[in-house]
């Protein structure tokens, strides 16, 4: 975490450096040596941040270098004082004394024996074996199991078989039911199965390979020696040649050490095409791991009869082995099947248990009765997740008083947590989950991550980069997908949702408080304030609404330099003018107010002070004469305006954000909007109700990368070549009073003008364009 903010304060540097010159005349010698010091500091925490985890003794460090970047933004933020130069003197030398610190004592090499320590835990609890044990917690997954055995011995199928799924869904404990299926064990002559960790060398994976299967070899001709040197040769010369196989065996060890890493990979290539043979690939990290080891194995287009049976939670090693190869994704447990795994799990173990009970005690047993009681209403609460069952009912089973059942389901999130081990100092969910290695992008997306129009590819393309790898990982759950299969809304698995809010409060990410009426005498303010942690360093405040009529006192207390306020409700709860009016007043530093669905206000008059803002979302807001100084957000990216009818009058100043990529307009502008003014907003993607009777619909040939837009029947006028709108995907035309009545077909002149459209609407007839070059077409079945 410490790595990404200091990251992304330098990003700020260079663009104060670059973009804000004119404001800083006295200062970039002292930006730049600060820039410098950062730079260094980075060079140290790239290999040292992630690696903090366990450590309570190096957090508190990284807990100092985050918050001394956080100082420098505060600096940056608001450079008009008069005493930036000395803040910054100070906060650069504050830096170097940390990062003089870190070599000092040592921190660095502590934190790499951390590491170390925990990679090594972590190959511990991962490593997974062939053995059918723990068969008996296999619940729900017998037709599956059926289905990926038919298809392993199934001749010319893919040679590629994947379980993918999010971690703790049991893709293992399939994989060893399959490994074990009667039928798998009738069709393979040779099965071995091999962990992959997260840094597997590709070497050792085919090694152990080579010597798994060499060595079932070995037995089956041992098997035939010793029936024929029973009749021929006396006990003592089977000892002799004993010795003289091991010798051999031996040397071959030590010549295969000796051998060239890609005279390995031949020689278990070569191996596996000439046998049947099971391989299972467990628990594979990333697709990249499976390209190191590729060379080892017959692709899937050489005939061979081997298969190989691979378990991953990312999708992409799927796709990466064969595109076309059977790619199997289980589900959560139903109701059924979950209650079923837990009363395995439990009432198993407690029959074993039930013999050790002490004669006499103080507190009464539970009885079955309470068990199954108590443990109906906890196993809700793992929402499916195999795992999570199993280590819930692990931690029951071994509790035989009823005391002790009523703890854990009085507090079942908490100490879901716990068990599963969401405490930082062992190895938990956060391991298991893979929540460590995915990129993240903080507040803005770092601009090495887009390399512009040189390969088309926006920020927001990378963003969206980053969700379908969440959904590959299957982090999130995909819901909804476009018609052209795009992801347009997904979900988070409870439990991936636990663990990412212990982990955003243990780093101090964002603070969430709860606004309802029972809690309106307590201060909004304080509310964010009053914490174990100094108040100053929250930057995030997620606001949850429930039976909240949206009155609260406002206070006095110092605000914290809060950058992202999101708001989301439970019922017909909204936030009161009086609140909304003082958090635009006294949060400046907002990048993100982010108030989508919330009502009861009206946009504030002041919401042009907030000139730091990135993203504006107020689309249930009462707009009404919508204030000019909304034309001082000069880096304004997205701004989402009530969709209806509550303006009665826009400024023409939105041509004034000049870095506005995303705009929301009300479907009526208002009586007293007079002409608006779109011309030249070169980095617009998104334009929704245009307002074609307020606006010069020639404006919007000047917005070249222009991506959505909709509105009204205007818009054909506009598609006439020359005029090209290189990067328009998709286009809604639509009237409201249903009059648009079309004399021709628009969609050869639509097409030619737009060679990358995928979707057209024209009034409520929805057209997916199949084929970009050939103008043909058909309705899109939604």
């Amino acid at each position: 975490m410490a790595e990404n903010v200091v990251t992304f304060l330098l990003e700020r540097l260079d663009d104060m450096l670059r973009e804000e010159a004119n404001n800083l005349i006295k200062i970039p010698k002292q930006v730049k040596l600060l820039q410098k010091e950062l730079e260094q500091m980075r060079s140290f925490l790239k290999d040292a941040d992630s690696r903090q985890e366990g450590n309570d003794t190096v957090r508190p460090f990284f807990a100092q270098v985050r918050d001394a970047a956080y100082d420098a933004e505060d600096v940056i933020d608001t450079f008009y004082d008069k005493d930036v130069v000395s803040k910054i003197e100070d906060i650069k030398a504050h830096i170097a004394q940390l990062t003089q610190n870190l070599e000092t004592f040592g921190i660095k090499r502590q934190v790499e024996e951390v590491s170390s320590s925990s990679e090594n835990g972590l190959k511990t609890l991962r490593r997974t074996y062939s053995r059918e044990d723990d068969q008996r917690n296999f619940v729900g997954l017998g037709e599956d199991a059926d289905r990926l055995s038919s298809q392993l011995v199934r001749q010319g199928s893919s040679r590629f078989v994947s379980i993918c799924g999010m971690g703790g869904l049991g893709k293992t404990t399939l994989a060893k039911k399959v490994y074990h299926h009667d039928k798998v064990r009738g069709h393979f002559r040779y099965f071995v199965w091999v962990y992959v960790s997260q840094k597997c060398q590709a070497r050792e994976i085919w090694e152990e390979i080579l010597f798994k299967i060499n060595e079932e070899k070995k037995k089956e001709n041992e098997e035939k020696d010793e029936e024929i040197e029973e009749k021929k040769r006396e006990n003592e010369e089977k000892e002799k040649e004993s010795k003289e196989k091991k010798k051999k065996s031996k040397e071959k060890k030590e010549e295969k050490r000796e051998k060239k890493d890609h005279e390995i990979s031949t020689e278990l290539y070569d191996l596996l095409i000439q046998e049947r043979c099971l391989v299972v690939l467990d628990d594979i990290w990333d697709a990249n791991t499976l390209t190191a080891l590729s060379s080892g194995f017959p692709a899937y287009n050489v005939k061979a009869e081997t298969k190989m049976l691979l378990t991953s939670r990312n999708k992409d090693v799927a796709y990466r082995a064969d595109p076309k190869g059977f790619l199997y994704e289980p589900a959560c447990l139903s109701e059924d099947a979950a209650w079923e795994l837990f009363q395995k799990v439990v009432f198993e173990h407690a029959d074993h248990q039930q013999a050790t009970r002490p004669g006499s005690s103080n507190n009464a047993f539970i009885t079955v009765g309470n068990k199954k009681k108590l443990g109906n209403e906890m196993v809700p609460h793992c929402k499916g997740l195999p795992f999570a069952i199993v280590v819930l009912g692990g931690v029951l089973a071994s509790k035989d008083y009823i005391d002790e059942w009523e703890t854990v389901h009085k507090n079942i999130k908490s100490q879901l947590k716990k068990y599963i081990g969401s405490n930082e100092d062992s190895l938990g969910p956060m391991d298991l989950l893979a929540l460590k290695h995915i990129p993240t992008a903080e507040a803005i997306i770092s601009a090495e991550s887009s390399s512009g129009r040189e390969n088309e590819e926006t920020l927001e393309d990378v963003a969206y980069g980053y969700l379908r790898m969440l959904a590959d990982r299957y982090l999130v759950q995909v819901e909804k997908r476009s018609s052209t299969g795009r992801i347009k809304s997904c979900r988070m698995h409870d439990l991936v949702r636990e663990v990412c809010l212990e982990k955003a409060r243990r780093s101090d990410f964002f603070h969430t408080t709860e606004l309802c009426n029972s809690n309106r005498q307590m201060d909004f303010f304080s509310s964010i304030v009053s914490r174990p942690i100094s108040a100053n360093r929250i930057r995030r405040v997620s606001i949850y609404l429930k039976q909240f009529s949206g009155a609260i006192p406002i206070g006095t207390e110092d605000c914290p330099p809060i950058r992202s306020a999101l708001g989301c409700r439970h019922d017909n709860s909204g936030i009161g003018q009086e609140l909304i009016d003082s958090m635009v007043s006294r949060f400046k530093l907002l990048r993100v107010l982010d108030l989508e669905d919330i009502r009861g206000f009206a946009v504030p008059k002041k919401i042009g002070g907030l000139i730091h803002l990135r993203l504006l979302t107020v689309n249930s807001a009462y707009i009404g004469v919508l204030s000019s100084s909304i034309g001082n957000l000069q880096f304004l990216l997205s701004l989402n305006l009530d969709p209806y009818y509550s303006a009665t009058k826009i400024p023409n100043v939105i041509w004034k954000l000049r870095k506005l990529r995303h705009l929301y307009l009300p479907a009526d502008c208002g009586s007293d909007t007079e002409c608006l003014k779109f011309a030249n907003l070169n980095d617009l993607q998104t334009l929704k109700n245009f307002p074609a009777s307020k606006a010069d619909v020639k404006d919007l040939t000047t917005l070249p990368n222009l991506r959505r837009l909709s509105k009204l029947d205007e818009f054909l006028a506009i598609f006439q070549l020359p005029t090209t709108f290189q990067h328009l995907e998709s286009l809604s035309i639509k009237d409201p009073d249903d009059s648009l009545e079309l004399t021709s077909d628009p969609m050869p002149k639509i097409s030619a003008c737009c060679p990358r459209i995928r979707k057209v609407k024209l009034n409520r007839q929805k057209i997916f364009l199949k084929n970009l070059r050939t103008d043909q077409c058909e309705p899109c079945q939604l």
